[in-house]
């Protein structure tokens, strides 16, 4: 092999070493921080809604076992996201076999955010005040994951965008020293990682009007194009698959895709069509999958079937004589 092709090949693998000793090392030690309630969504349908979640802190190592990772004490702070589908104050409460019960504090309630709702705990990493704690007894460690509260959000308003999805999440607080785990039975400090989310949204019940750019008519002719448009809808959702031709393909993405007479036209041919919106949110329960159904037609411009009866009045001569 020549000497330059050696090198080559021994960078490559040497950086890919690296690389997995990196990727290893970030996923090899963590004390997670989750918010559940066994499906990560939860269907908005009143503004004053209340719901229960339930938290969960989990130490995690390297080997594949979970018998020797263990929790100590944590400090958190949990918020709900600012905009989306609806507005709300979180509360907290241990539970009741919570382990990590020696002097807990359910931590206070604030504005983190500046959302104008409450969520829970405090932004400043540099003192404990504010701050959600759960702790063992000194030098004592609970086997984990452990469910050591539970977490109420309590509506007050629908959000100012009037759908998306409002997020409700955990974070540590950045003092190493004041967090202790244990991972694969050694003592760990850091920074407890956000785990797992829930997603507040708002399920799609009515169909979607859609339009075409300059007014409701969707209708093009040769050399035109036109932008369609499907985010008049109320409800959660990000994802828009247009279907044109009724054969449950999407034939574009996205809430305002750009078509072309062309586009179209080979798909269906010239007329009145039906076409299908199918609007969804990614990772969603299927009840917020809604189809819309809205009509186009595809026309010759005036000029163009004048250029054609222009043509075909000639033929005629030329077979006339």
């Amino acid at each position: 092999m020549p000497a330059r092709t050696l090198c080559a090949s021994l960078s490559r693998l040497f950086l890919a070493v690296l690389l997995a000793g990196v990727v290893a090392s970030g996923a090899s030690a963590a004390i997670i921080l989750d918010v559940r309630n066994g499906t990560g969504y939860v269907p908005i349908t009143s503004a004053t809604q209340v719901v229960t979640l339930n938290l969960w802190v989990t130490a995690t190592g390297a080997n594949a076992s979970s018998a020797d990772d263990f929790v100590n004490k944590f400090y958190a702070a949990y918020y709900s996201s600012s905009g989306g589908v609806i507005k709300g104050n979180l509360s907290l409460a241990f539970t009741p076999t919570n382990p990590l019960n020696n002097l807990p504090y359910a931590g206070d309630p604030a504005d983190l955010d500046g959302d104008g709702d409450m969520d829970i705990g405090s932004t400043n990493s540099g003192t404990a005040t504010g701050w959600t704690l759960a702790k063992a007894a000194t030098g004592t460690m609970i086997l984990s994951p452990i469910n050591y509260a539970t977490l109420t959000f309590t509506g007050t308003a629908w959000g100012p965008a009037g759908n998306g999805v409002t997020e409700i999440w955990a974070i540590g607080r950045a003092n190493a020293p004041a967090n202790i785990w244990r991972e694969d039975g050694a003592n760990k400090t850091g920074i407890p990682q956000t785990g797992q989310k829930v997603v507040l949204y708002l399920p799609t019940t009515a169909p979607v009007p859609v339009t075409g750019a300059g007014g409701a008519e969707i209708r093009l002719g040769p050399g035109q194009n036109m932008v369609l448009d499907g985010t008049g809808g109320l409800g959660s959702m990000n994802t828009w698959e247009w279907d044109f031709n009724g054969d449950g393909i999407a034939d574009a993405m996205g809430a305002t895709p750009n078509v072309t007479f062309e586009e179209l036209a080979a798909l269906v041919g010239l007329g009145t069509h039906a076409g299908t919106l199918k609007t969804s949110w990614v990772n969603s329960p299927a009840v917020n999958e809604f189809n819309s159904p809205f009509t186009f037609t595809l026309v010759p411009e005036p000029a163009t079937l004048a250029l054609v009866g222009i043509g075909l009045a000639g033929l005629l001569r030329r077979r006339s004589r």
